[in-house]
């Protein structure tokens, strides 16, 4: 909740979770838990209200707790949840390339 990363910058420390053994619902939530940051509810406070950041909030906690839960009961009872030996970290680092430069320039 002190940090803002954004989903995709959630995946690799989920990998790292999920060969260290927690469940694969448990690794969604994971990912899921970046609609809980503190600057964002500050936002919605300022926006919508404490009452209505209140709801918000309730309802994305209950959303990702849920969500969790059901796929670690549907891919668990399928066998659809992945390999914890398959997972792998990139070993890639930051590049120069095209999308470097790009980034720079805009």
């Amino acid at each position: 909740m002190l940090s803002f990363v954004c989903p995709v910058g959630n995946v690799p420390p989920a990998v790292v979770l999920w060969i260290g053994g927690i469940s694969f619902g448990e690794v969604i939530s994971f990912i899921f838990a970046d609609l809980l940051i503190l600057a964002i509810l500050n936002i919605y406070r300022r926006y919508y209200g404490l009452k209505m950041t209140t709801a918000v909030t309730g309802l994305f906690y209950t959303a990702m707790v849920a969500t969790g839960y059901a796929v670690e009961l549907i891919f668990g009872l399928t066998g659809l949840a992945p390999d914890r030996a398959s997972a792998r970290m990139p070993n890639q680092g930051i590049t120069w390339n095209y999308t470097t430069w790009l980034n720079i320039a805009f």
